[in-house]
């Protein structure tokens, strides 16, 4: 003989699933901020691995790659401007990470050294065709590149990275270079070509925040002239 369930027996369960969901949720969340910061410690330390294997070095005396156009261009001589550099676009609003090595065009143009990702210019994935971007920065041209996972807000739902930095310029990105070091990025327009002249001095924070007031966070350190990248709460 079948019996139904009583109505104690079913508020019974209601809760207890309430219960469930109030222990699981939280949890569910903490888990995206972990895999926010795991994805935000590795794209790091991806720039600085490709800083010290891929040197950006070129002799003012040794300008044959390039076009007699870019030759004429005397930024041409500033190698360290094409150091491997890590990048969070739109930090504020919809944050996404990207690693790119600012190189001259083959015409000589302004576009040279601007500090902006144009797709070539981008890093290579070493596992899948896809470039490590969390977004389209040239429209259809590159949209098949992208990686989603380097999309913070979409991915993980991080709604805002607050950057603790003593660089005065480019606060949302990070150079490295070919000793794995960490170096304020220059302004586009700055002519200066001392190479080290920006190594950073003081550790560089940033917190992943959850929600606006950054009540649930996760915080990744770069360590000045080391490089050493970690959490650091």
């Amino acid at each position: 003989m079948k019996r139904a369930f009583t109505l104690v027996e079913l508020i019974f369960v209601i809760v207890v699933i309430a219960i469930l969901a109030g222990v699981v949720a939280p949890r569910l969340q903490t888990d995206s901020l972990i895999q926010a910061r795991r994805i935000f410690i590795d794209t790091l330390r991806y720039a600085q691995h490709l800083a010290m294997v891929d040197d950006k070095y070129t002799p003012s005396t040794d300008l044959s790659l390039y076009s007699d156009s870019v030759k004429r261009k005397k930024d041409t001589k500033f190698w360290f401007k094409k150091w491997w550099m890590f990048y969070i676009s739109s930090n504020t609003s919809h944050p996404v990470l990207v690693v790119f090595s600012d190189t001259p065009s083959a015409n000589g143009s302004n576009q040279e050294f601007n500090n902006y990702p144009y797709y070539k210019e981008v890093a290579n994935e070493a596992s899948q065709n896809k470039k490590v971007m969390g977004k389209s920065f040239n429209g259809a041209a590159d949209a098949k590149y992208v990686d989603k996972s380097l999309d913070l807000l979409d991915s993980y739902g991080i709604k805002k990275v607050v950057i603790h930095t003593p660089c005065p310029h480019n606060k949302t990105r990070l150079a490295f270079d070919e000793l794995g070091r960490p170096h304020c990025v220059q302004q586009k327009s700055s002519s200066n070509a001392t190479p080290y002249k920006n190594i950073l001095n003081s550790v560089v924070t940033y917190t992943l925040c959850k929600d606006e007031g950054c009540e649930e966070n996760a915080s990744v350190c770069v360590v000045a002239r080391t490089g050493y990248i970690h959490s650091c709460n």
